[in-house]
């Protein structure tokens, strides 16, 4: 069985992770691998370099007096929406592994995603919905968790333009429309190529990642109640997170209206998605202030922009920690799955 760093998932460079073997942490992240790394590196430097330009360019006493005035309500709510999204994907992974004909329990998908997040926020390449083989490896084989995972990313590129299209449309943000369009149709313009049996002058390697995708896209065709429900959890999971947004702005003065909200945070996470700094940060804070630079002032958008990680990928981080050897099926026999924790 082998397990695809998300950095080498082009280029079919899989690692051997047998159900026995148990690889070094390193490696599984891609520490352990010099060109991987030193990709890292650059990109922690970036990260840093890209933070220190807006915080010296951006009143940092005014951002943090805006973090100051945060009522307490909105830290709650904020806080339940982060916490909430690994427990929606939780169900949406079970879905979608029950319907490809491998079931597995809802507190195992749960217990994988939230364990294996502390090594996704350290991660030079990325791994982390690929470490969700590690976790399955006794049990699912390598090409059916990888299937599911390239789906549900699939439909979470769809989903969020979708909202960026929609709520551009809504305030007539053209700009807006035209990328979110451009990301709708490119994405799906690639799985309807590939669901009709058309070649495309790309490399195999992406053939290849394709086919993994149509092989779980046909499944859930075929029970549309079940892929109703994924796509509901999947817009319902990617609203949280917008709303989430749009609390804190509210909480830092910015009243900034829901459907802007819709329409510009995706494509502000569509940049952070860039592999150019570590968690987006600084490239999404740069969109942000773009983006929201007509409703709330620099230092506002900042931030929350700050914020939006902190809740969404370091809290999570954090909480993960204690599950991560559980996640990764390490140190213990593989037990019966209603056993599992």
């Amino acid at each position: 069985m082998r397990f695809p760093y998300a950095w080498s998932i082009m280029s079919n460079e899989l690692p051997d992770v047998g159900a026995e073997h148990r690889p070094s942490i390193l490696k599984l992240i891609g520490w352990g691998r010099r060109n991987i790394a030193a990709q890292g590196l650059v990109a922690v430097v970036l990260t840093l370099v890209v933070l220190y330009l807006l915080l010296t360019r951006i009143d940092a006493r005014q951002t943090l007096y805006a973090l100051r005035d945060i009522p307490t309500q909105t830290w709650v709510a904020a806080v339940l929406l982060a916490v909430s999204s690994p427990a929606i994907s939780a169900v949406r992974w079970h879905v979608t592994l029950r319907v490809m004909g491998h079931p597995v329990t809802v507190g195992r998908c749960l217990l994988i995603i939230i364990g294996i997040w502390p090594l996704n926020a350290i991660s030079p390449a990325k791994a982390a919905d690929l470490l969700k083989i590690v976790g399955l490896r006794r049990r699912t084989p390598s090409t059916v968790v990888l299937s599911s995972v390239l789906t549900e990313r699939s439909l979470d590129i769809l989903t969020l333009a979708a909202f960026a299209l929609l709520g551009g449309l809504a305030l007539r943000e053209w700009p807006i429309v035209l990328i979110a369009a451009s990301i709708f149709a490119a994405a799906g313009i690639a799985v309807g190529l590939a669901y009709l049996g058309t070649r495309v002058p790309v490399r195999f390697s992406f053939q290849d990642k394709v086919r993994h995708v149509l092989h779980s896209l046909r499944s859930l065709l075929h029970h549309p109640r079940a892929l109703a429900i994924i796509v509901f959890l999947t817009a319902i999971n990617w609203f949280g997170s917008i709303l989430q947004v749009k609390l804190l702005f509210d909480g830092v003065g910015a009243h900034t209206p829901l459907g802007l909200t819709t329409a510009a945070m995706p494509i502000a996470i569509f940049v952070g998605l860039l592999p150019v700094t570590v968690a987006g940060m600084g490239t999404r804070d740069s969109a942000m202030i773009v983006l929201f630079s007509t409703v709330a002032s620099a230092s506002q958008v900042l931030s929350v922009s700050l914020l939006y990680p902190i809740l969404n990928y370091w809290l999570l981080a954090i909480i993960g920690i204690p599950f991560t050897a559980w996640a990764l099926d390490w140190g213990r026999p593989y037990s019966d799955e209603r056993g599992a924790p």
